[in-house]
């Protein structure tokens, strides 16, 4: 970043005022800056240009408005908490479009993505936006919307996101626990889609293949060993991962190279899911004590259970079928 090419991005906002045509190139290059300095841009232009988009948002069609959702996505993965200051305003917004529940599957996923972000970076915040609100049952509406809308969301990375930021919020809380069997049908699907079998002699991993496609051993062979297929432990993995192709852009560049440093940054691809899983569940268990938590688990639909406990220790007293 230069001061002479920080100066040219005051012209950013009133190219979009001039015509809505130039929406998308001009929310590229905004994208592109973040990327390149993201605090100086941010510091700079975030305020404005968030006001922007919540003055927008009622006038836009639903492609402008996933673009804008996506540079606020990369607000928050660049710079966690500056970044949540900064989209603070617009979050009434986009969860009450969740609330309404009457936008096209894309779109939704787009706002639910956001709302899980905010609440892995600040559960507070998430708080305060639900009372923001000002809505009757605005938690329990949202859950269960989001829970009904996760099976339909194809991209395995943010059903990944939504899974870790259900598994995140588990507490003995009366909302969550009513709606805890459907919370692990989705988290137990997502695993089946994010592990992936393990080749220690190879010391490889099979490509991409997820557990449901993989046919179970003979008897006598030692069990497999499974790993969470979207955790790039470097730039290799991520390279060599089919879950993160970025078409846009020629893998020569810097641009893309910045997009590469910003995916190994994503929780989604720091975070092991099944070891999260396991280590909310147990505090859960914890807070919950012993016969409580196993009334609980009980509760779960037993091909749920069989599914999560390939990959996840439960402690469990009793035998699901």
């Amino acid at each position: 970043m230069s001061p002479e090419l920080l100066a040219l991005c005051k012209n950013l906002l009133p190219i979009i005022e001039m015509s809505s045509e130039n929406l998308r190139i001009v929310l590229i290059l905004i994208q592109a800056y973040i990327l390149l300095d993201a605090h100086t841009f941010l510091e700079r232009y975030g305020k404005d240009f968030v006001q922007f988009c919540t003055r927008m948002f009622d006038d836009l069609r639903p492609e402008g408005i996933a673009l804008m959702l996506k540079v606020f996505e990369t607000c928050l993965k660049s710079d966690a908490n500056y970044g949540l200051e900064l989209v603070r305003p617009a979050l009434p917004y986009i969860f009450k479009q969740v609330y309404l529940d009457k936008e096209f599957p894309m779109l939704m996923s787009m706002y639910l993505m956001m709302v899980a972000r905010v609440l892995l970076i600040s559960q507070s915040v998430f708080t305060t936006v639900l009372q923001d609100l000002q809505l009757p049952n605005a938690l329990e509406t949202i859950l269960d919307v989001w829970i009904r809308k996760m099976p339909l969301v194809t991209e395995v990375e943010k059903r990944k996101l939504f899974a870790l930021a259900f598994a995140s919020i588990f507490t003995n809380n009366s909302i969550l626990i009513e709606r805890f069997p459907g919370i692990m049908q989705n988290i137990g699907d997502t695993l089946m889609d994010v592990m992936r079998e393990e080749d220690d002699d190879a010391d490889t991993i099979h490509s991409s293949e997820s557990v449901a496609n993989v046919p179970p051993r003979p008897a006598g062979e030692k069990p497999m060993k499974f790993c969470d297929s979207l955790v790039f432990l470097d730039e290799h993995d991520l390279d060599t991962s089919s879950y993160c192709i970025m078409d846009d852009f020629d893998y020569k560049t810097y641009h893309y190279d910045r997009c590469r440093q910003l995916s190994l940054k994503d929780p989604v691809h720091k975070i092991v899911l099944a070891e999260y899983l396991e280590w909310q569940l147990n505090a859960l268990r914890t807070q919950m004590g012993e016969e409580a938590y196993q009334q609980l688990m009980q509760s779960v639909y037993p091909g749920v259970l069989e599914k999560i406990g390939q990959f996840v220790k439960l402690n469990l007293n009793f035998q699901p079928n």
